[in-house]
């Protein structure tokens, strides 16, 4: 009664792999200066930036209480 389930590429890969895979892509792409790849990682990095000061602002606006003493 079980379903034979075929397992796709992206479920075979571990998460190990991936970080191996985005660490050899990077260090390639800047040692044969690929442009497209370079432009790719900085939008990526900005994008991540803002949202992680979106994110982390408020948090240590709040930690604080109205007299500037940590909570």
């Amino acid at each position: 009664m079980c379903i034979n389930h075929t397992s796709s590429f992206f479920n075979r890969i571990s998460t190990v792999h991936f970080y191996l895979i985005a660490i050899i892509v990077g260090v390639l792409s800047s040692y044969f200066y690929i442009s497209l790849l370079i432009k790719l990682a900085q939008i990526i990095t900005d994008n991540f930036m803002k949202i992680f000061k979106c994110v982390s602002l408020p948090i240590i606006s709040l930690s604080y209480n109205s007299n500037g003493v940590s909570v």
